[in-house]
């Protein structure tokens, strides 16, 4: 009788651990929009926060307007995800994500369809236990302005 108790009560324990350990690795790390800094080529270009997430704009080329914070990326981590949408398309106006200047993701606004956002998935293990400078920088080409907005930027295990 104590063996089938003993037995039942490991199977419990292991259950439970299980389910922590499963929770933990689905539970997005989010980075408060509150952290991030802004840069921009021109002041008039500076990213601002709106209600619905960090607006960077580019207005010709050669405009830049960057937003960055300083992370620690959790370790176990797998993806960097994030919630775009182009406002404005501009004409050859590309959005980068870096990692301590290393090129993640290029993606020109041309390339966005729809009027809603859209989210956007990066694959990061590598980076996994690092800690860094992640920046989404808006890249003016050509003389359309362009416009995107980014939200809701969290770490998946």
């Amino acid at each position: 009788m104590k063996r089938v108790f003993g037995i039942i009560v490991l199977g419990i324990v292991i259950i439970g651990a299980m389910y922590y350990f499963a929770k933990e690795t689905t539970t997005p790390e989010i980075i408060s929009e509150s952290q991030w800094r802004s840069t921009s080529s021109r002041s008039e270009l500076m990213p601002t926060q709106t209600s619905e997430g960090v607006l960077l704009r580019a207005a010709k080329e050669g405009d830049v307007s960057r937003t960055s914070v300083q992370v620690e990326v959790p370790r176990n981590t797998v993806g960097l995800v994030f919630d775009m949408k182009f406002q404005e398309k501009g004409d050859g106006d590309w959005l980068t994500v870096t990692f301590n200047n290393q090129l993640l993701m290029s993606f020109r606004g041309g390339d966005f369809f729809g009027a809603d956002f859209t989210d956007t998935d990066l694959p990061i293990s590598r980076l996994a236990g690092k800690t860094g400078i992640l920046e989404f920088a808006l890249n003016g080409y050509g003389s359309a302005p362009s416009s995107v907005l980014i939200k809701n930027t969290r770490f998946i295990k």
